[in-house]
């Protein structure tokens, strides 16, 4: 099973973990069921740095505009739906 991560999320008094439908499905568990888990690290600030741009992966390159791209063949043919 591949390392997952869960948003903890406030239920009432409690505190819940979603689990994603996925997995549950590959180790062949329902609502109900009881699981067992392991906690190996809590991540801190996920998200935090979205908005600095800074920090985005090809911030330094111009966009790829697609106004001046050349037609080729593909685009030429006459497509049915």
């Amino acid at each position: 099973m591949p390392l997952l991560q869960a948003k903890l999320i406030k239920v009432g008094n409690s505190t819940g973990l979603t689990v994603p439908a996925s997995a549950l499905r590959a180790i062949n568990a329902t609502s109900g069921d009881i699981v067992e888990f392991e906690i190996t690290r809590i991540v801190e600030g996920v998200r935090t740095d979205w908005n600095d741009a800074s920090k985005w992966q090809g911030v330094d390159k111009a966009p790829m505009l697609l106004d001046g791209t050349q037609s080729n063949d593909f685009d030429d043919e006459e497509w049915s739906w």
